[in-house]
């Protein structure tokens, strides 16, 4: 892969000073996540990409996310479920009846209900859609809140936390918010980037089965997903 072509199109841009050498380090990730969203002022202001940036290149070389389709299908990933890595907690804020329904249609099942949960706000919301599954208990055990989506890939449920827990030696049962800090949010993505097997699916260049294996079925955001991608290869030659 380029990285030195990368590299001079990312200081054309204006987002590059150093990186120098041809080698993916932080400065170059950190200006590529710039580039990727296309970050202005007139935009929500990203969290410390510097951080994420840093935390990626020293976790990513044992997760075997360093080639150039497998660096760029993890970032378009996580800039989507990150709204432009401006988020790292679900926002569960609905104040639509219709679209929460929309959103969740098997756990809400009618728009008076729908109307019920907007009005009584989201953690109510979060207990109910989420109770019930993969190790959450009933809503009124908190644990739809609890265990909300967080990180760069939104973790959810309190099965998938202890399952990732587990497997980085962190305690996110009892921290859950551990994955809002750069270092456990980008190893927890990069866990389960690996668990679901998706550097096979960034080598096909397949942003859809990407897409599938990180959200579901639904494809949320699909052609935001596309878009981030292909910026991104436009300026980094394979």
């Amino acid at each position: 892969m380029s990285v030195a072509a990368l590299q001079t199109a990312l200081r054309a841009a204006g987002l590059l000073s150093g990186g120098e050498g041809g080698v993916l380090d932080r400065d170059t990730i950190a200006a590529a996540m710039r580039y990727m969203i296309a970050f202005d002022t007139g935009k929500p202001k990203p969290a410390d990409i510097a951080a994420l940036a840093v935390a990626f290149t020293e976790n990513c070389h044992a997760a075997q996310v360093d080639t150039r389709l497998r660096v760029i299908h993890f970032l378009a990933q996580i800039a989507v479920e990150t709204g432009g890595f401006t988020r790292f907690v679900e926002n569960l804020n609905y104040t639509t009846p219709a679209v929460l329904l929309r959103t969740f249609p098997r756990e809400v099942v009618t728009l008076d209900r729908a109307t019920d949960l907007v009005a009584a706000g989201a953690e109510t919301i979060a207990n109910c859609v989420y109770a019930g599954r993969d190790g959450n208990g009933p809503p009124a055990s908190g644990d739809g809140w609890r265990y909300r989506g967080r990180g760069p890939i939104q973790v959810t449920f309190r099965n998938g936390y202890a399952a990732l827990g587990a497997k980085l030696g962190l305690d996110l049962i009892g921290e859950p918010d551990l994955l809002l800090t750069a270092v456990a949010g980008i190893r927890a993505a990069l866990q389960f980037w690996t668990d679901r097997g998706l550097n096979f699916w960034a080598d096909q260049d397949n942003v859809a089965r990407v897409t599938k294996l990180v959200n579901g079925p639904e494809l949320r955001g699909l052609g935001q997903r596309t878009f981030y991608r292909d910026r991104l290869k436009s300026i980094w030659p394979a």
